[in-house]
């Protein structure tokens, strides 16, 4: 297209929520009301260099985003959860930060609908809005936004199809051809400089106005320099030109329009035609794959507006019973398999309108301790009442009634206020969408490996109003994420784990594997390979149980020695005798570390040291154990047994005193007990610190 123009072109998307919302199989970022409840204003400023770099991609220079408007009527059906909220300060600052992450990466933003179209029931697709505020509320609320995104520098403004009476008292008159709205308040008053651009010209808010042609030159005529979606442009072009040569548009506005442009085109190097994608990409800030991005976008989004008790983040799981209710689902959603991963759980599911198999589902929750339900099926729009019906109201209120109910709504806030809850749930977590982004960190959440500290948007009632929201500790336990969360790269990671799995199941030294890595408290990579067995019946999956064994081994014995190795002070090429003089004059003090490490040095594979704790009736020999810790019994063995702590030096004994073997391959736990005994007097620290 853009080889057609002798002058290079300006593309243009609505890409509020990135470039997903408009082209298929293109992952979304949230809504921005999701991002309303994000506390974190650089994760916003992220985003726009996320979106800029899938933009640039394509080919795309202009953003139609962000959306500038207040959402203040929760009523409103064209706007609504696609606002930062109803604070215009918080609305402003949001949206300026999205604006800069795009502009700061060559991105041009542009801010919508000027003067405002967030107190309106009606759509302007469809009907002509009229915004009745007086001119101090729009100065206080509507113009906010746009005032501060001005300042800040945005690129474009996008006018809006509204009638706004206080602002120009023209009847029915859109404010996309009012030149008192566009010259006078936003170019003059305002003292905007960048392109103005009208909504899309085709929508009923203009056409309701002003025939084909005609409405183009009004427009132009009231100040926009960008005219959208022209339902004829031959008309258009003919009507301007005849109002031209009238003198009605002056002809030294169009040349400011026409320069106007040619800026825009410069700042955007357009006119560096030998420049290639790939070259102008590596001018700005590289942006990582964007699921871990919005993943942290939604986890900081999550609003936890009920915790009676301190119920959320759940303690001690193991100990309490514990079911999941999956509201308008068939089978198990998202939600109810990240519970699992945190604990055993029995998994049910209502249909609203099914009330028989939700009345006897409602019987056998009584038996559990915990029920965490999830509201899903959900629709964010308020002409189809945000998804709540008198049905679902009614399950809503049933399971509030349970002791011990948490609940997640995945949906619109403005749906809570159309819900029974004179009996509130335990607890209730608004999760603002539903996809497996907010089903995974909603109940890492719940489960306390991420904090709760978003915010509402918007209010739903006098209790839960906006910037309401409770916080909750994180970090608790174990988070899901991906590899970029954790400073990885998903591409480097991914590829190196299966291709050592692979290696592994081709030369079958395993039938099958499931392979766990977390790194700072964030599991990246859960991943199942091949089978239970060689004859390829049972297939890994990932709520098989495994027997883990020797676990400190690689995990904190192997390590240290490493790490001291690193240092200087250890050398696997020295013999045991030489780390451990008590061992120098046995049959084992020869041997060199580099072999026992490797399990080829001919020590005995292991010791049954229990044997020498008890007597001939298998009772516990006196002055071995106790079941209560002191400065005698201070080595835990289990919660409530400890072991006298001159045992280890038995143990050390038994392991000099056994008989040592040839040197081949034969496994043995014994060096790893050693290690650690290295390890401390190397350090003179337990290996623990």
């Amino acid at each position: 297209i853009d080889s057609l123009s002798k002058i290079p072109l300006i593309f243009s998307q609505d890409a509020e929520w990135g470039l997903g919302m408009r082209i298929r199989e293109i992952e979304d970022f949230p809504y921005q009301m999701t991002l309303g409840a994000v506390q974190n204003d650089s994760l916003i400023y992220q985003m726009g260099v996320a979106v800029a770099a899938q933009l640039r991609e394509t080919g795309i220079n202009l953003n139609l985003a962000p959306v500038a408007d207040v959402n203040n009527n929760p009523l409103n059906p064209v706007i609504n959860y696609r606002s930062f909220g109803e604070d215009p300060e918080k609305v402003a600052r949001k949206a300026a930060m999205y604006m800069k992450g795009m502009q700061d990466n060559g991105i041009m933003a542009c801010a919508k609908h000027f003067p405002g179209h967030g107190d309106t029931e009606t759509d302007s697709h469809f009907g002509l809005p009229v915004i009745k505020s007086a001119l101090e509320r729009f100065n206080k609320v509507e113009l906010v936004p746009f005032r501060y995104l001005i300042d800040q520098g945005v690129s474009a403004v996008m006018t809006a199809h509204i009638n706004a009476p206080a602002l120009d008292g023209t009847p029915k008159l859109p404010a996309t051809f009012s030149n008192k709205i566009i010259t006078g308040l936003l170019k003059k008053d305002m003292n905007f400089k960048g392109l103005v651009l009208t909504d899309a010209l085709n929508m009923a808010g203009a056409t309701g106005t002003y025939p084909s042609g005609k409405a183009d030159a009004e427009a132009y005529a009231a100040g926009n320099d960008v005219l959208e979606y022209s339902t004829d442009p031959a008309k258009a072009i003919s009507e301007i030109l005849k109002r031209v040569e009238s003198g009605k548009i002056p002809l030294e506005d169009v040349k400011t329009k026409c320069r106007k442009i040619l800026a825009v085109k410069y700042w955007l190097a357009l006119h560096k035609d030998t420049v290639s994608l790939a070259e102008r990409a590596a001018e700005f800030t590289p942006a990582p794959p964007p699921s871990s991005l919005i993943r942290d976008l939604y986890a900081d989004a999550i609003t936890l507006i009920e915790n009676s008790n301190n119920l959320i983040p759940v303690g001690r799981p193991d100990r309490i019973r514990m079911a999941t209710v999956a509201v308008n689902a068939a089978s198990q959603t998202e939600f109810q398999h990240m519970v699992s991963r945190y604990t055993h759980a029995d998994h049910y599911f209502i249909d609203p309108e099914n009330i028989q198999a939700a009345e006897f589902v409602y019987s056998r929750l009584k038996d559990y301790d915990i029920v965490i339900a999830g509201i899903t099926g959900l629709d964010l729009r308020p002409a189809s009442s945000f998804g709540v019906t008198d049905a679902l109201r009614n399950v809503v209120s049933r399971l509030s009634s349970h002791q011990g109910t948490v609940m997640i709504w995945f949906g619109n806030p403005y749906g809570i206020a159309r819900l029974d809850l004179s009996t509130p749930p335990s607890g209730l977590v608004i999760a603002y969408q539903d996809n497996d982004y907010t089903q995974q960190v909603s109940v890492q959440v719940i489960f306390g490996a991420l904090g709760s500290s978003g915010r509402l948007p918007v209010s739903i009632n006098e209790k839960y109003h906006e910037g309401f929201g409770l916080k909750s500790p994180g970090n608790l336990r174990l988070q899901y994420g991906f590899p970029e969360n954790a400073g990885m790269s998903s591409g480097i990671l991914f590829s190196k784990v299966d291709s050592i799995v692979q290696s592994g199941l081709d030369s079958m030294a395993y039938p099958g594997c499931q392979v766990l890595i977390a790194r700072k408290g964030i599991v990246v990579l859960n991943k199942s390979y091949g089978y239970h067995t060689f004859d390829r019946s049972v297939p890994v999956a990932e709520g098989d149980l495994w027997d883990l064994a020797s676990v400190t081994k690689v995990s904190a014995a192997t390590p240290s020695l490493m790490l001291l190795n690193d240092r200087g002070l250890f050398d696997p090429d020295k013999t045991l005798g030489y780390y451990l003089p008590w061992y120098r004059f046995s049959n084992k003090g020869d041997m060199l570390l580099r072999e026992m490490l490797a399990h080829q040095a001919g020590m005995p594979p292991f010791i049954p040291f229990w044997k020498s704790t008890v007597d001939e009736d298998k009772s516990f020999k006196k002055g071995t154990f106790s079941t209560s810790e002191n400065r005698r019994f201070s080595l835990p063995v289990t919660d409530s047994l400890y072991i006298n702590r001159r045992y280890t030096k038995e143990m050390f004994r038994e392991i000099r005193d056994s008989k040592a073997g040839s040197k081949k391959y034969v496994y043995s736990d014994l060096t790893f007990i050693l290690a650690a005994e290295i390890v401390e007097s190397l350090t003179d620290t337990t290996i623990d610190k």
